[in-house]
Protein backbone atom coordinates (compact mmCIF):
# COMPACT_ATOMS: atom_id res chain seq x y z
CA UNK A 1 0.00 0.00 0.00
CA UNK A 2 1.38 3.42 -0.95
CA UNK A 3 1.96 6.07 1.68
CA UNK A 4 0.57 9.52 0.87
CA UNK A 5 3.00 12.43 0.56
CA UNK A 6 1.92 16.05 1.01
CA UNK A 7 4.09 18.88 -0.31
CA UNK A 8 4.45 21.87 2.00
CA UNK A 9 4.28 25.01 -0.10
CA UNK A 10 4.19 25.49 -3.84
CA UNK A 11 6.58 27.06 -6.35
CA UNK A 12 8.34 25.97 -9.54
CA UNK A 13 10.58 23.44 -7.83
CA UNK A 14 7.63 21.59 -6.33
CA UNK A 15 6.73 20.25 -9.75
CA UNK A 16 10.09 18.47 -9.66
CA UNK A 17 9.12 16.64 -6.48
CA UNK A 18 5.81 15.64 -8.06
CA UNK A 19 7.72 14.36 -11.08
CA UNK A 20 10.13 12.46 -8.83
CA UNK A 21 7.36 10.57 -7.05
CA UNK A 22 5.52 9.88 -10.30
CA UNK A 23 8.78 8.66 -11.87
CA UNK A 24 9.31 6.31 -8.94
CA UNK A 25 5.85 4.87 -9.49
CA UNK A 26 6.47 4.52 -13.23
CA UNK A 27 9.63 2.56 -12.35
CA UNK A 28 7.61 0.18 -10.17
CA UNK A 29 8.40 1.74 -6.78
CA UNK A 30 4.95 2.26 -5.31
CA UNK A 31 5.94 3.20 -1.76
CA UNK A 32 4.66 6.77 -2.15
CA UNK A 33 1.90 8.69 -3.88
CA UNK A 34 1.27 12.44 -4.01
CA UNK A 35 -1.81 13.46 -2.06
CA UNK A 36 -1.64 17.22 -2.58
CA UNK A 37 -0.26 20.48 -1.15
CA UNK A 38 -0.54 22.60 1.96
CA UNK A 39 0.12 26.33 1.63
CA UNK A 40 -0.64 29.27 3.89
CA UNK A 41 -1.33 31.72 1.09
CA UNK A 42 -4.99 32.65 0.75
CA UNK A 43 -4.84 32.75 -3.05
CA UNK A 44 -3.74 29.11 -3.12
CA UNK A 45 -6.76 27.74 -1.31
CA UNK A 46 -9.12 25.62 -3.40
CA UNK A 47 -6.71 25.42 -6.34
CA UNK A 48 -4.94 22.47 -7.95
CA UNK A 49 -1.38 22.18 -9.26
CA UNK A 50 0.04 19.46 -11.48
CA UNK A 51 -3.15 17.49 -10.99
CA UNK A 52 -3.17 17.61 -7.17
CA UNK A 53 -5.27 19.82 -4.86
CA UNK A 54 -4.28 22.34 -2.23
CA UNK A 55 -5.63 20.60 0.87
CA UNK A 56 -5.42 23.53 3.26
CA UNK A 57 -2.81 25.40 5.28
CA UNK A 58 0.26 24.17 7.17
CA UNK A 59 -1.75 24.00 10.38
CA UNK A 60 -3.91 21.34 8.72
CA UNK A 61 -1.03 18.83 8.64
CA UNK A 62 -2.50 17.10 11.69
CA UNK A 63 -5.57 16.18 9.66
CA UNK A 64 -3.43 13.70 7.72
CA UNK A 65 -1.91 11.35 10.33
CA UNK A 66 -0.89 8.76 7.74
CA UNK A 67 0.90 11.22 5.45
CA UNK A 68 4.56 12.03 5.06
CA UNK A 69 5.75 15.47 3.99
CA UNK A 70 8.29 17.05 1.66
CA UNK A 71 9.27 20.63 0.92
CA UNK A 72 11.60 22.70 -1.27
CA UNK A 73 12.51 26.00 0.34
CA UNK A 74 15.49 28.27 -0.22
CA UNK A 75 17.20 29.95 -3.16
CA UNK A 76 20.33 32.09 -3.23
CA UNK A 77 18.62 34.89 -1.29
CA UNK A 78 16.80 32.71 1.24
CA UNK A 79 18.94 29.60 1.76
CA UNK A 80 20.02 30.67 5.25
CA UNK A 81 16.36 30.81 6.29
CA UNK A 82 15.77 27.12 5.56
CA UNK A 83 16.19 25.84 9.16
CA UNK A 84 13.84 28.46 10.57
CA UNK A 85 11.20 28.17 7.84
CA UNK A 86 11.13 24.37 7.89
CA UNK A 87 10.99 24.42 11.69
CA UNK A 88 8.01 26.79 11.60
CA UNK A 89 6.00 24.45 9.38
CA UNK A 90 4.94 22.60 12.51
CA UNK A 91 5.68 19.12 11.19
CA UNK A 92 7.65 16.64 13.30
CA UNK A 93 11.06 15.76 11.87
CA UNK A 94 10.30 12.06 11.55
CA UNK A 95 7.38 12.81 9.21
CA UNK A 96 9.58 14.18 6.44
CA UNK A 97 10.15 11.66 3.67
CA UNK A 98 13.50 11.12 1.94
CA UNK A 99 13.16 10.78 -1.84
CA UNK A 100 15.69 9.57 -4.42
CA UNK A 101 14.95 9.73 -8.14
CA UNK A 102 15.19 6.31 -9.84
CA UNK A 103 17.84 7.55 -12.29
CA UNK A 104 20.26 8.46 -9.49
CA UNK A 105 22.97 6.13 -8.23
CA UNK A 106 23.31 6.10 -4.45
CA UNK A 107 25.85 3.81 -2.82
CA UNK A 108 24.48 1.31 -0.36
CA UNK A 109 27.11 2.75 1.99
CA UNK A 110 25.78 6.30 1.74
CA UNK A 111 23.65 7.72 4.55
CA UNK A 112 20.75 10.06 3.92
CA UNK A 113 18.96 12.03 6.62
CA UNK A 114 15.31 12.96 6.94
CA UNK A 115 13.68 15.20 4.38
CA UNK A 116 16.45 14.72 1.82
CA UNK A 117 15.63 14.99 -1.89
CA UNK A 118 18.01 13.59 -4.53
CA UNK A 119 16.93 14.58 -8.03
CA UNK A 120 17.64 13.07 -11.45
CA UNK A 121 20.97 11.58 -12.51
CA UNK A 122 22.91 12.24 -9.31
CA UNK A 123 25.79 10.10 -8.09
CA UNK A 124 26.43 9.59 -4.38
CA UNK A 125 29.50 7.43 -3.84
CA UNK A 126 30.43 5.27 -0.86
CA UNK A 127 30.28 6.77 2.63
CA UNK A 128 28.62 9.99 1.45
CA UNK A 129 26.49 11.56 4.18
CA UNK A 130 23.59 13.90 3.38
CA UNK A 131 22.22 15.63 6.47
CA UNK A 132 18.58 16.30 7.23
CA UNK A 133 16.78 18.40 4.59
CA UNK A 134 19.80 18.48 2.28
CA UNK A 135 19.02 18.73 -1.44
CA UNK A 136 20.99 17.34 -4.39
CA UNK A 137 19.73 18.73 -7.68
CA UNK A 138 20.07 17.01 -11.08
CA UNK A 139 23.49 15.75 -12.19
CA UNK A 140 25.27 16.48 -8.92
CA UNK A 141 28.25 14.22 -8.18
CA UNK A 142 29.31 13.58 -4.58
CA UNK A 143 32.46 11.52 -4.24
CA UNK A 144 33.52 9.09 -1.51
CA UNK A 145 33.45 10.25 2.11
CA UNK A 146 31.80 13.61 1.43
CA UNK A 147 29.79 14.95 4.37
CA UNK A 148 26.99 17.39 3.53
CA UNK A 149 25.46 19.26 6.47
CA UNK A 150 21.81 19.67 7.37
CA UNK A 151 19.82 22.04 5.11
CA UNK A 152 22.59 22.33 2.50
CA UNK A 153 21.59 22.86 -1.14
CA UNK A 154 23.75 21.16 -3.78
CA UNK A 155 22.50 22.52 -7.10
CA UNK A 156 22.65 21.07 -10.60
CA UNK A 157 25.92 19.83 -12.04
CA UNK A 158 27.96 20.38 -8.88
CA UNK A 159 31.05 18.14 -8.64
CA UNK A 160 32.47 17.50 -5.17
CA UNK A 161 35.70 15.53 -4.90
CA UNK A 162 36.32 13.02 -2.12
CA UNK A 163 36.53 13.79 1.57
CA UNK A 164 34.90 17.23 1.42
CA UNK A 165 32.94 18.58 4.37
CA UNK A 166 30.13 20.99 3.46
CA UNK A 167 28.70 22.79 6.47
CA UNK A 168 25.15 23.34 7.58
CA UNK A 169 22.95 25.57 5.40
CA UNK A 170 25.45 26.02 2.57
CA UNK A 171 24.43 26.73 -1.03
CA UNK A 172 26.63 25.36 -3.83
CA UNK A 173 25.80 27.05 -7.13
CA UNK A 174 25.28 25.38 -10.49
CA UNK A 175 28.29 23.58 -11.98
CA UNK A 176 30.75 24.59 -9.26
CA UNK A 177 33.59 22.19 -8.43
CA UNK A 178 35.15 21.48 -5.05
CA UNK A 179 38.70 20.10 -4.67
CA UNK A 180 39.17 17.05 -2.47
CA UNK A 181 39.47 17.15 1.33
CA UNK A 182 38.30 20.76 1.70
CA UNK A 183 35.92 22.26 4.25
CA UNK A 184 33.14 24.60 3.16
CA UNK A 185 32.11 26.52 6.26
CA UNK A 186 28.57 26.76 7.54
CA UNK A 187 26.26 29.14 5.72
CA UNK A 188 28.57 29.74 2.77
CA UNK A 189 27.51 30.32 -0.81
CA UNK A 190 29.63 29.06 -3.71
CA UNK A 191 28.96 30.95 -6.95
CA UNK A 192 27.90 29.10 -10.08
CA UNK A 193 30.79 27.70 -12.10
CA UNK A 194 33.32 28.42 -9.35
CA UNK A 195 36.36 26.18 -8.82
CA UNK A 196 37.12 25.91 -5.11
CA UNK A 197 40.70 24.93 -4.28
CA UNK A 198 40.95 26.10 -0.67
CA UNK A 199 38.84 25.90 2.48
CA UNK A 200 35.99 28.40 2.65
CA UNK A 201 35.33 30.22 5.96
CA UNK A 202 31.82 30.11 7.42
CA UNK A 203 29.25 32.57 6.05
CA UNK A 204 31.31 33.52 3.02
CA UNK A 205 30.45 34.07 -0.63
CA UNK A 206 33.17 32.85 -3.00
CA UNK A 207 33.18 33.09 -6.80
CA UNK A 208 35.44 32.50 -9.77
CA UNK A 209 38.19 30.17 -11.00
CA UNK A 210 39.99 29.86 -8.73
CA UNK A 211 37.30 30.87 -6.25
CA UNK A 212 38.01 34.00 -4.23
CA UNK A 213 36.20 35.67 -1.39
CA UNK A 214 33.59 38.14 -2.65
CA UNK A 215 31.97 39.10 0.62
CA UNK A 216 30.66 37.81 3.90
CA UNK A 217 26.98 37.10 4.56
CA UNK A 218 24.97 38.08 7.60
CA UNK A 219 24.62 35.28 10.09
CA UNK A 220 21.01 34.36 10.86
CA UNK A 221 19.71 35.50 14.22
CA UNK A 222 19.38 32.88 16.91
Amino acid sequence: MSQPVILLGHAGNYADIVDLIEDLRDAGDLRYEVLGFLDNREEMQGRSFHGYPVLGRYADAGRFPEALFSTWIGGTKTYLDRPRVIGELGVAGDRFVTLVHPTSCVSRRARLGRGVVVYQNCTLSNNVVLGDHALALPNAVLSHDDEIGDYAVITGGVAISGGVKVGRSCYLGTNCSIHQSLTIGEGSLIGMGSVVRHDVPPFSVVVGNPARLLREVDRPEG
